[in-house]
């Protein structure tokens, strides 16, 4: 998308790059909750749109003000891409938030602990794609845990009489997770 400001051409882009400017000029997380968040996100699409001349914030307020048009074109551009990843991102609204993180978290897992481009991560990925990067990640994290788990399990193995079992020697977090699920498979066997 691209908008005019006294007369110049400035493109505007919804993605994280603009979260993390968001959560940089408001000193806060994400989250748009009020006029104000409204306009500083708008402008951090602005910004995201990495143009040649820089926009100063004083002068896209005066724009705003001078044409009204302006806030409702980036809300409606804002909306469709929010539309968009919520079809795409069919997992969104089954799952439920369990920690606010940070765009700064996220985006240090993705580009550090991932791998990922951090110039993919700032102005191409999509909210959609996170998740499945994310899910990947933990299992991959998940993985590397088990192996671990094997080796102490076996070096403590060598020195017991008794047979040991690895979630009890060295218990990880979604071991109890596991016990949940498989609990209640057994019950729905039993009715």
């Amino acid at each position: 998308m691209e908008i005019i400001i006294k007369e110049k051409s400035y493109k505007v882009k919804y993605s994280i790059r603009a979260m993390m400017a968001f959560e940089q000029i408001a000193g806060k997380n994400f989250e748009i909750k009020s006029l104000t968040d409204l306009y500083i996100f708008c402008y951090s699409m602005v910004l995201a749109g990495m143009n040649e001349e820089p926009l100063a914030f004083d002068d896209f307020i005066d724009a705003c003000d001078t044409d009204p048009q302006l806030i409702t074109q980036l809300s409606e551009y804002m909306n469709k891409s929010v539309k968009m990843n919520e079809q795409l991102n069919k997992k969104a609204d089954t799952k439920k938030a369990e920690e606010q993180v940070s765009l700064r978290e996220l985006y240090t897992t993705l580009v550090v602990g991932a791998g990922i481009s951090p110039a993919y991560v700032l102005d191409e990925m999509q909210w959609y794609e996170v998740e499945a990067v994310l899910d990947g990640y933990d299992l991959k994290q998940r993985e590397n845990w088990e192996k671990v788990r094997t080796l102490v399990v076996a070096s403590l193995q060598s020195n017991s009489s008794k047979r040991l079992k690895a979630q009890k020697a060295f218990p990880l977090p979604w071991d109890k997770q596991e016990q949940k699920r498989s609990a209640g498979k057994k019950r729905k066997t039993l009715h």
